[in-house]
């Protein structure tokens, strides 16, 4: 995820009860290594081991997402098309997000950002159950 937003989304996603099991950051100085993993020391053990990747290849991401299995990849469209085939959905927040086509101005920080990034995920976990769901019936 885009250093300028990792803090702000691991917050707001560990609020609404999601539980972070891969973090990758790309582009990030050593200043942000160090407060992403201050605030990773600062969840104590209530998660768990949290792998942390800087700068990762494609395959570094296959693998930890093959090894993790998380219930949700949150990221850029290259998380997003690594998690399709292994039946992870993900959600783009970063760029590159080729597969969004915004019309209007959608922040993703403060308030706003919030309902968004809570809407946009409700919406992809409904579609995702959706297409599941008719795989499985037929």
């Amino acid at each position: 995820v885009d250093p300028a937003k990792i803090l702000g989304l691991l917050t707001y996603c560990t609020e609404l009860g999601m539980v972070p099991a891969v973090l990758g950051l790309m582009g990030v100085d050593d200043e942000m290594e160090a407060r992403v993993r201050e605030k990773m020391a600062s969840f104590g053990d209530k998660y768990g081991q949290v792998e942390l990747l800087i700068d990762p290849a494609r395959f570094d991401i296959v693998d930890a997402l093959k090894k993790v299995r998380p219930h949700v990849v949150i990221g850029s469209c290259t998380e997003e098309d690594e998690a399709r085939p292994l039946g992870i959905p993900g959600y783009a927040v970063t760029f590159p997000m080729i597969s969004k086509r915004v019309l209007f101005p959608r922040p993703l920080l403060g308030f706003d950002g919030a309902l968004i990034i809570a809407e946009e995920l409700a919406n992809r976990f409904y579609v995702d159950t959706q297409t599941h769901r008719a795989y499985t019936r037929s």
